[in-house]
């Protein structure tokens, strides 16, 4: 198991510390209230740190799920749009999809 894999950035808790690798994220969770440990969101966070260490998996992984866990109490309102994108217009189609025309294209004839 690589539970001293470290993560590409450390996790800053509230407090200051600093988590740098699977093994002090999981040490936290387990060391958290039993209210709070048993929160949804820190139960993910667990079981995706254990399938990063067990399965060598991306630590980027676990690190969003800690993350998600630890900012689950945070407004959503702080969560916005970048600034400087205007929204797409109402008149255009989103990215990727066609404008349909109603008429159907054929594919030539092999006769000639």
């Amino acid at each position: 198991m690589a539970w001293f894999k470290r993560f590409y950035d450390p996790i800053i808790l509230p407090d200051g510390r600093k988590l740098l690798t699977l093994r002090d994220a999981a040490e936290y969770i387990t060391a958290l209230p039993k209210a709070e440990h048993d929160a949804a969101d820190w139960q993910v966070a667990m079981e995706t740190l254990l399938l990063v260490a067990v399965r060598n998996g991306p630590e980027m992984l676990a690190r969003i799920a800690v993350m998600k866990a630890l900012n689950r109490h945070a407004p959503k309102a702080m969560i916005s749009a970048p600034t400087g994108i205007a929204p797409p217009s109402a008149t255009k189609p989103p990215l990727g999809v066609g404008v349909c025309t109603g008429t159907r294209a054929t594919a030539p004839s092999m006769n000639p």
